[in-house]
């Protein structure tokens, strides 16, 4: 979010001047930045000073940022297809409510498929005793009622049938 600092100057009398410009300065550049026109840039929740200065005087104003509340959560890929045993990572991403990516807040993943787990940092596996294949298995990952879901197919493939007879022709 941007905003700039409005400076209005004047003397001990409280004459306007105007033929001064001020310089502003950010206590914490780490929180938000301050252009040389007072355009000031948050970048991180937190809060900072900006100091604007003219000659020998100088105000100060108290910044406070706080982020956008979370939107939307992602989750790469949306889809994904193992074999019993198989285990992959999957990456979830945050969305504030202004449309951009933020750090990713505390999250909780889970599985609404029997068979499938997940690891709190987002390792999908297919159990290695799954018997028959699993189209559409879901996991879950969300933060207070932001939920994102992927779709987790698991590919049973039986094996081949063990020898039962073996016939010999001819047999003398």
């Amino acid at each position: 979010v941007l905003h700039v600092a409005v400076v209005s100057m004047s003397d001990r009398r409280g004459n306007v001047i105007t033929n001064v410009t001020p310089t502003f300065t950010s206590a914490a550049p780490a929180f938000a930045t301050v252009q040389p026109d007072g355009t000031v840039t948050a970048i991180a929740a937190g809060s900072t000073m900006i100091v604007a200065t003219a000659g020998s005087g100088a105000d100060t104003l108290r910044l406070s940022v706080s982020l956008p509340p979370l939107q939307r959560l992602t989750v790469t890929p949306d889809s994904i297809t193992l074999h019993p045993g198989d285990t992959t990572h999957v990456v979830a991403k945050a969305f504030h409510s202004q449309g951009n990516q933020m750090t990713l807040p505390a999250v909780s993943w889970s599985s609404l498929t029997t068979g499938i787990t997940v690891s709190s940092s987002g390792l999908i596996t297919a159990s290695a005793s799954i018997g028959s294949t699993i189209p559409n298995g879901t996991v879950q990952v969300s933060s207070g009622t932001v939920i994102a879901q992927l779709r987790v197919a698991v590919v049973f493939v039986p094996p081949p049938p063990l020898l039962q007879q073996l016939i010999a022709t001819p047999d003398s």
